[in-house]
């Protein structure tokens, strides 16, 4: 629930170069003087929010840094850049710059600069949802990081960064030395910009671990302080409050506040994930029976979202990570635009729901199409150890094995980030039309997604598209577990359970998909584990009759377009893929 809602700006939590007591001033002083120049331009452009130009004229001005053999000031230099690139919410490219700049400093044996650069990596990691690859690279630089400076402009966000990866990794008790740490350092400094980021942090982790009162407690204090101040960083604590009270039930509250944050965003140079802003009022608004509203809101989430996601997806790991938390916009707009389709019977309410089902899936699925086919020795390595510490975590879940497998993980993570190939974000979902024309006559596709309120089934078949309505997630969840544990105790309650989770799945399909022998599923996250050919439509004379003896099925993360433009009628249901997980 927390990681929906995590607003909070990058640069917030990352730890400034200059002045760190990092960067030696012998590196930057033996530059030439037109590059130190350059230089003093680009930290004054920083300070006025022009990013584009920093990191144009960082990157260029490490290139010389470069041919100079002065790789320190090209570390720090390519680092400037990459948190630029930040944000600009340019997540992959700033990941591959940071690499770079990381791999630059270690060549100079400058371990410390090498320790803030990971930190920051760490940083860009959490905030694309990839938990244990921020974990990782932390730990393993944690150690110069605590010996840098006293001032608490530095201290604090490492303080906060530990305390927010805890939290995802331990659960909030874990965070909480860490977090008043960081809050005794925000009272020392009598700064309250940096006092209301402790509360703001410590608010979402609250909200994200249910406790919403204190959620709630240090949500309004974060705000008060950043009223006070004149914080930018007002709109986030406006929005993290109005989810705590949509949370809570006060959805007009809830729609108050974050119609307030939105408001805010014009008063500053937005430096956040808008989608968020309207993603979560567009919640608030369908709390209220406000469908309409709410789905232009969502649709606007849709549109901020769309221009990030490539940039999320170099990496196999992190990608998906990214792309999971993204699954929450999507989810949104299907279930308001189903709601409309019901109260209307409009169609294009419908069609704009299940082309929402598909577009995050088709996204999410291209760093798999997009992996490496044929390897190279280097890459090879890194797969070799990937699995060698699979086996071993497997085979014992000590600390040290579970180590060895993030370690591992990470490793990849950045090498597939550092090695590939600028692609384009050419896998999109195929038309509604094109879609219907190509699919044979005797297949339908049935797309499943699980929600809290209700799950929604969308069923593709002898040219229609129909909506069903599924119980809500828990429910399936429930069943879905049951069925998994009998069936692994080889328990004759199996087929009664698998003929309950049949029936919450699809007894309400339409006849045009019951009377078609070739499914292909579209599950949605923990549907994905159902062994679907197991699940009993029917008993005769007390004997179960398993769906994989009435139809042919496939199952599939996604669903790919047509290979060519001159496809017939009948030819999609083959053409449908199903990549290697």
């Amino acid at each position: 629930m927390g990681r929906g809602i995590y607003c909070c700006l990058l640069a917030f939590l990352t730890l400034p170069l200059l002045g760190s007591g990092v960067v030696r001033p012998a590196a930057r002083l033996s530059l030439p003087p037109d590059i130190i120049d350059a230089w003093r331009d680009a930290d004054r452009n920083l300070r006025q929010g022009r990013y584009l130009e920093v990191s144009a004229t960082c990157e260029r001005l490490a290139g010389r840094a470069h041919e100079l053999g002065n790789y320190e000031a090209e570390s720090e230099l390519l680092a400037t850049s990459a948190g630029a690139q930040s944000l600009l919410f340019q997540y992959r490219r700033a990941m591959q710059t940071f690499l770079r700049a990381r791999e630059c400093a270690e060549r100079a044996a400058h371990h410390s600069l090498a320790a803030m650069i990971s930190f920051n990596l760490s940083n860009v990691y959490f905030h694309l949802g990839a938990w244990r690859e921020s974990q990782t690279a932390l730990a393993a630089r944690a150690d110069p990081l605590t010996r840098l400076s006293a001032k608490p402009e530095y201290l604090i966000p490492f303080h906060l960064h530990r305390a927010r990866l805890a939290a995802r990794m331990e659960g909030l008790a874990a965070a909480g030395p860490h977090l008043a740490a960081a809050l005794r350092q925000a009272r020392s400094s009598a700064n309250p910009k940096l006092l209301a980021m402790v509360y703001a942090t410590a608010a979402l982790e609250s909200y994200g671990a249910n406790d919403w009162a204190a959620a709630e407690r240090d949500a309004r204090l974060a705000i008060k302080l950043r009223r006070a101040s004149g914080d930018s960083f007002l709109s986030s604590s406006l929005l993290t409050l109005s989810r705590i009270r949509l949370s809570q039930g006060d959805a007009r509250e809830a729609l108050s506040l974050a119609e307030e944050a939105v408001g805010e965003l014009t008063r500053h140079v937005p430096q956040r994930p808008l989608y968020r802003f309207f993603q979560h009022r567009g919640e608030a608004l369908a709390a209220l029976g406000r469908l309409p509203e709410a789905r232009r809101d969502l649709i606007a989430a849709v549109e901020h979202l769309r221009p990030l996601r490539p940039e999320l997806l170099q990496s196999e790991a992190i990608g998906l990570h990214a792309a999971a938390s993204h699954q929450e916009v999507f989810s949104s707009l299907t279930a308001i635009s189903n709601q409309l389709f019901l109260a209307t019977g409009n169609q294009d309410y419908l069609e704009e729901a299940f082309g929402a089902a598909l577009e995050n899936r088709a996204v999410v699925m291209r760093s798999l199409i997009g992996r490496h086919d044929d390897p190279d020795a280097v890459y090879a390595g890194h797969l070799a150890t990937l699995q060698k510490a699979e086996l071993n975590a497997l085979r014992e879940a000590s600390p040290s094995a579970l180590d060895a497998l993030s370690a591992a993980r990470l490793q990849i993570a950045e090498f597939q980030l550092s090695s590939h190939p600028d692609r384009p974000n050419h896998l999109a979902p195929a038309s509604l039309n094109r879609i219907l024309d190509t699919l044979a006559p005797d297949a339908a596709i049935i797309v499943l997604q699980a929600g809290p309120g209700r799950s929604y089934a969308w069923t593709l078949a002898r040219g229609r598209l129909h909506l069903s309505i599924l119980p809500p997630e828990s429910q399936l969840l429930s069943l879905t577990t049951r069925h998994r544990r009998f069936l692994e105790q080889d328990s004759p309650a199996a087929a009664q359970a698998g003929h309950a989770l049949y029936t919450s799945l699809f007894s309400s399909l339409p006849p045009a998909a019951r009377q078609c022998h070739h499914w292909m599923i579209l599950p949605d996250r923990f549907l994905f584990s159902i062994p679907y050919a197991a699940l009993v439509p029917t008993f005769v004379d007390g004997q179960p009759r398993y769906l994989v003896e009435q139809v042919a099925l496939q199952i599939s993360p996604f669903l790919a377009p047509p290979q060519a433009t001159a496809e017939t009628p009948g030819t999609l249901f083959g053409r449908l893929r199903r990549p290697h997980l």
